[in-house]
């Protein structure tokens, strides 16, 4: 009886550790950036450019390459 309710009580901590548990915000901003950072990426192996990074901007040149 004595083992189970030790049992019982481990798996309680468990799982309360889980369900109470928060995402890092750092983590959440990074995953977030570098997510951006990939969308933006040429991903054609064929492509010259093949990795680069197309910047948005269109100031000065329309959507320069990094």
């Amino acid at each position: 009886m004595n083992k189970l309710k030790t049992t019982l009580f481990l798996l309680l901590t468990i799982l309360s550790t889980q369900l109470f548990a928060k995402e890092d915000p750092y983590k959440t901003t990074l995953l977030s950036l570098c997510d951006a950072l990939l969308q933006t990426q040429m991903n054609e192996h064929a492509n010259a450019n093949y990795g680069a990074l197309v910047c948005p901007s269109v100031n000065p040149d329309n959507h320069p390459l990094h």
